[in-house]
């Protein structure tokens, strides 16, 4: 331990003697492991930070729905036959998402409530900080009006103050009281909740029933079951309430890790970002040998000295290394310090999805500590042995003979050096091949037509209590009466109410036939589509291209025809070669594979002529295929389609959201109980859509500019050491009658050549990171060509740049100079 301590303080009294070398040497390790620490953290609170608000995490699956490959929300009935059959499961719960009115005390506010089955949270294992989870009785209606308040909420409208547990709030006009407040981190999804409120349904919802798939159900498996097991069951349950039920034709039943249903689609990004930084830390680390091997080599003669003088290769080498460990650990401690501001600037490029980002913050904690810990010693260590084995391996009478000059020229040394350097090279062009390919998907994703007119487009929630959309009379004269007031504003050119919005995801799964086609023979067999309620002059201000026909007008009341606007790709695929304008469709099962006793009387549902073709219009991210969507009337809705508008679209003659006071204004003299939120404009949303890529392609981007700019400095830093010890030769050359334009040809074709080697490895590294980013990608291929092409070209001329500066340098030397200090 002594002999340790005292190599330490050599180490240290080294460092101070060399700063210029110390400050390059720790401010490159402390680039690599901060940003390795930054993205740790990063990648550790996305991937495993969620599970710690609930226990035994590894138990907990999602249940659903699925016809074929697809899978979907369960409908409330399917869920309680489940509850009541599944024996795999401790127990089982169910939620989904509700905007809901707070008022009182201040402006009205729309919030985003969840509305969960009274077991959803002791499923999950979660209970609240301050008073109690809701009672299985107040899942009746009549008994659920009690709330449960996120800690957000919580501290931002009531203060954080515990007393507000037992105290009454108003949701939607009506009375609830507040039973607990929840922890933070406590919610696994995307969307966040701002309150729970119990699932209840009011007696004749028409929701209610075996059609509406709107739920999300979680289960947490018994001991010694697995997903395997329990997904078996769940098929069995499914055929089952198949043959019972002719809704459930066609409809089985699988099961998910919540894992992988909460990480989802931006698991792999994760991934591939964390073996990205792996790369660059793998670079920082042959950067650090190469510094190792510069400095040793300038200590040639010193070492070869002590060995003359009796100092054994074990003990230099462990010299050395608690050099390098004195270097790491110091490069580790200012990293980590790096660390702490790149969590914060990285996480605000984390898309919403990922839960407890937002919520909770990332933090730099025991786990994160041990990984900059365990990096620091590993590269010290790793990275400083070579070096040290390389320095101590000369002949020290050779080198004391030659004056220093035959180790630092050794041939092997050399060698080493041009790999390291080599293997830089091939990383950087990995790296930056991945960059591209995300670069040119991002570019192509910027090029997709979002099916809408680009300018002054504000979208903004006006959702009315659920309790409201029933009312076949207040919901047309609340947004009739709020449209009059927006169209009279000034610089409102067009406006309407809808119940989805563009980019903004959501819809409504809908049965689908067409009038005089082969009746399909179960109900498997029958299309879904999208449907979506519009208002007259919705359409247009969206900026809707209209393709054939007309779109809705003041002459689509709910005593008139009902008709519909089909989106193209419905056209393209229900009516190839046929005309759909004057199309009779239906929006729901067909009635002959319906029991007769269910069917509305008459015995048979509405049917709606189709009067447009618009073009497709984007309503979730522009990666995705557009949806087969169908427009109605919000005017003609029936029982079977009892949702209302949730949004007001606005489109004005100038930019900007000077107009959203006029437009509270305006909803307040209609109802002043009734907020708008959410207020976004056209780019708003694109920006949203574009978030999860965007987060790919900075982190991505962002480390391939590093590795870029290593690549860079250890060629130039290989020619500059090939200029220094080559200074004799090249004065020899000049004496004997070598221009200097030979000198130069002769040193940047030596770097070159090493750099080609890279970049070839660098290509076949490329090919394999492709297949990764596979999934990331849209609309280009993992083996781009004219990515594989600019990449090497791009790094080629930075690392000709990196040679041709030293070796114009080592060119202009005076011949005399080079001879005497040879």
């Amino acid at each position: 331990m002594s002999t340790l301590i005292h190599d330490l303080r050599y180490g240290l009294r080294r460092m101070v003697q060399a700063p210029a070398f110390t400050a390059v040497a720790v401010l490159t390790l402390a680039l690599g492991i901060g940003v390795n620490t930054a993205m740790f953290s990063l990648v550790n609170a996305a991937m495993f930070g969620w599970e710690a608000a609930y226990e035994d995490p590894a138990r907990l699956v999602m249940i659903w729905q699925r016809s074929g490959d697809e899978r979907f929300a369960p409908t409330p009935a399917d869920y309680r036959d489940w509850e009541e059959r599944a024996r795999s499961f401790v127990r089982m719960g169910a939620y989904y998402y509700e905007g809901v009115n707070l008022s009182g005390a201040g402006d009205p506010e729309r919030l985003t409530a969840a509305l969960v089955s009274p077991a959803l949270f002791p499923t999950l294992g979660v209970r609240p900080r301050h008073g109690r989870g809701f009672a299985a009785e107040e899942a009746q209606w009549g008994r659920h009006q009690v709330a449960l308040l996120s800690d957000a909420l919580w501290r931002q409208r009531f203060d954080g103050d515990p007393s507000v547990v037992g105290q009454g709030i108003a949701l939607n006009g009506a009375a609830y009281t507040i039973v607990g407040i929840m922890p933070p981190g406590c919610w696994f999804t995307g969307t966040r909740a701002e309150l729970w409120l119990p699932m209840a349904f009011p007696p004749k919802d028409p929701t209610n029933d075996r059609h509406s798939h709107f739920l999300r159900a979680v289960g947490r498996l018994k001991p010694g079951v697995t997903v395997d097991q329990a997904r078996l069951e769940m098929e069995a349950i499914a055929g089952q309430l198949a043959r019972e039920y002719p809704e459930n034709q066609g409809l089985g039943a699988t099961v998910t890790s919540l894992r992988a249903t909460v990480l989802g689609d931006i698991q792999p990004a994760l991934l591939v970002l964390t073996g990205a930084v792996g790369l660059v830390l793998l670079m920082t680390c042959v950067n650090l040998a190469n510094l190792l091997l510069a400095r040793s080599a300038a200590r040639a003669r010193e070492i070869a000295t002590r060995v003359a003088l009796g100092a054994g290769r074990r003990r230099l080498v462990q010299q050395l290394l608690a050099e390098s460990l004195c270097l790491a650990l110091l490069g580790g401690a200012a990293g980590l310090a790096l660390a702490f501001w790149g969590v914060d600037a990285g996480a605000r490029f984390v898309p919403e999805e990922v839960p407890r980002i937002h919520e909770t913050g990332v933090a730099i904690d025991g786990s994160v500590l041990a990984f900059t810990l365990a990096a620091a010693l590993i590269t010290g260590m790793l990275f400083g042995l070579a070096p040290a084995l390389q320095a101590t391996r000369p002949d020290p009478a050779e080198v004391l003979r030659a004056g220093g000059r035959s180790a630092t020229s050794d041939p092997r040394s050399r060698r080493f050096r041009a790999g390291l350097v080599g293997a830089q090279i091939a990383l950087a062009v990995t790296l930056l091949s991945g960059a591209g390919l995300l670069l040119k998907s991002f570019l192509r994703l910027h090029q997709v037509d979002p099916g809408i007119q680009a300018g002054h487009l504000l979208t903004m929630g006006l959702e009315l209590p659920r309790a409201l959309t029933p009312d076949r009379e207040y919901v047309p004269r609340f947004f009739e009466a709020v449209l009059e007031r927006v169209r009279a504003l000034p610089g409102v050119v067009a406006a309407g109410v809808s119940s989805h919005r563009p980019l903004g995801g959501g819809g409504m799964s809908r049965r689908f036939t067409v009038e005089g086609q082969p009746p399909a023979a179960t109900l498997s067999e029958v299309a879904n589509v999208s449907a979506r309620q519009e208002s007259a002059e919705s359409l247009q201000a969206i900026g809707v291209r209209l393709v054939r026909g007309r779109l809705f007008g003041g002459q689509d009341q709910a005593g008139s025809e009902r008709v519909a606007i089909i989106s193209e790709t419905v056209a393209r695929r229900f009516f190839a070669g046929q005309d759909p304008l004057g199309q009779q469709i239906s929006l729901d099962s067909p009635e002959h594979l319906w029991p007769a006793a269910e069917l509305p009387p008459g015995g048979r549902y509405p049917r709606w002529k189709v009067v447009g073709v618009v073009a497709d219009v984007r309503y979730w991210e522009p990666s995705r295929p557009p949806e087969l969507v169908v427009y109605v009337p919000y005017l003609q809705r029936n029982e079977t389609m009892p949702w209302a508008p949730a949004y007001l679209v606005v489109r004005t003659a100038a930019p900007g959201t000077g107009v959203v006071a006029d437009l509270r204004r305006a909803v307040a003299q209609v109802d002043p109980s009734q907020p708008l939120s959410d207020v976004r404009t056209l780019d708003d949303l694109w920006h949203a859509s574009l978030a999860r890529p965007r987060f790919q392609l900075w982190l991505l981007g962002a480390f391939a500019v590093f590795a870029l700019a290593l690549a860079a400095l250890g060629i130039y830093g290989l020619t500059s050491y090939a200029v220094a010890q080559r200074t004799g030769e090249i004065g020899i050359r000049m004496a004997l009658g070598a221009r200097r334009s030979d000198i130069l040809r002769l040193l940047v074709g030596h770097g070159m050549r090493l750099v080609f080697v890279g970049l070839v490895l660098g290509l076949a590294g490329s090919v394999a990171l492709a297949g990764a980013l596979s999934s990331l990608l849209f609309g280009v291929s993992p083996r781009d060509p004219a990515v594989l092409l600019a990449v090497p070209t791009v790094l080629a001329i930075v690392a000709l740049l990196g040679t041709y500066v030293p070796a114009r340098r080592g060119a202009r030397l005076d011949p005399l100079v080079a001879l005497h200090q040879e």
